[in-house]
């Protein structure tokens, strides 16, 4: 049985990689509201609603702090909460997002 692309390694990489970005985000403009933002077959993506237009300035300040996240070698983790267990922040965006189970 082949594994699903949800399984790979890319896949986790992505998947991490979509988590650094919110935070360098979150980091640069705290009044951002970040929403779903998973990895897909050729990259991964958030949708941002950010205060103001961003700049080629933003985003080269946010792939600089990107990178210097990843240069930190953190050790990400999988966890499965259910929707109460989950953080109240999270639990919000699952909720605006019509992920929320």
């Amino acid at each position: 049985m082949s594994e699903s692309y949800e399984q790979t390694h890319l896949y986790r990489i992505r998947h991490s990689l979509a988590h650094i970005m919110a935070q360098a985000v979150m980091e640069r403009f705290p009044e951002a509201h970040i929403a779903i933002g998973p990895p897909i077959e050729d990259g991964f993506y958030y949708d941002i609603e950010f205060p103001q237009p961003i700049t080629d300035e933003d985003i080269e300040a946010i792939e600089s702090r990107m990178r210097k996240i990843v240069s930190g070698n953190h050790a990400f983790t999988t966890r499965e909460v259910t929707p109460d267990e989950a953080p109240p922040d999270l639990r919000q965006t699952a909720l605006q997002a019509g992920t929320h189970q």
